[in-house]
């Protein structure tokens, strides 16, 4: 299987309007908004994938770089780590379940490993040996 696409908040965005309010709190429950990146109001169509053949259709209700806010179409319980992916653009990411409520489902994409750009010289060493 071939590593899936990473998503960019550029495809497919539906409005720019920014999901936390002036006050810091996320205006869907209120909470404090505790998210890394920017989360951008979305209305954009996928899947989600549960195992190799299953699929529940979705809306991505909001999209940042940490993550995304869906809605499933039929209420159903997921597993810790699922596939989404837009259907417009074929763009697919490996998530993991932080929080379900019913139909509607906050997932993290994992952050990829960061690799140490100390290059090492044409023997295999480091530059400080």
């Amino acid at each position: 299987m071939s590593k899936p696409a990473p998503f960019t908040t550029s495809h497919g965005v539906a409005a720019n309007r920014p999901v936390v309010g002036k006050d810091g709190k996320d205006e869907v429950g209120g909470a404090p908004d505790a998210r890394r990146s920017r989360r951008v109001a979305t209305y954009i169509f996928g899947t989600v994938g549960i195992g190799e053949d299953a699929e529940i259709s979705c809306v991505i209700r909001d999209l940042s770089d940490g993550g995304a806010r869906i809605r499933l179409e039929a209420s159903r319980e997921l597993p810790s780590t699922v596939r989404l992916t837009i259907i417009e653009t074929r763009q697919t990411r490996v998530c993991q379940v932080a929080w379900q409520k019913d139909r509607h489902v906050g997932l993290t994409f994992p952050q990829p490993k960061r690799r140490s750009y100390l290059a090492a010289g044409p023997d295999g060493e480091s530059p400080e040996d």
